[in-house]
């Protein structure tokens, strides 16, 4: 909470009602976007993480390792809902 009140604080009311709703997630972080989208994207991503990055720990276990990940996937979430983008859910594709 603390980082994103300081490096979007926009964003921090709505984030607050946004997680604890608790009824809408998009995992894994996929998805297919024009370079406006992409670009405006980043931009307010990438503060936040580097910004995550030096108050979090890492965990000695390596699917813990991927806690700034984990954090991105909710961001798209918050990001998308945000700005009310328009979204489809397509199904995910598995190959073994």
């Amino acid at each position: 909470e603390e980082v994103l009140a300081k490096v979007a604080p926009s964003y921090f009311e709505f984030a607050k009602s946004f997680f604890s709703s608790g009824n809408t997630m998009h995992c894994y972080h996929m998805f297919v976007a024009d370079k406006q989208f992409l670009e405006g994207y980043c931009s307010w991503l990438f503060p936040i993480l580097f910004e995550l990055e030096k108050t979090i720990r890492v965990s000695p276990y390596p699917y813990q390792n991927r806690t700034i990940g984990f954090l991105s996937e909710r961001l798209l979430n918050l990001y998308v809902y945000k700005n009310q983008i328009a979204i489809a859910e397509m199904p995910i594709v598995y190959f073994t």
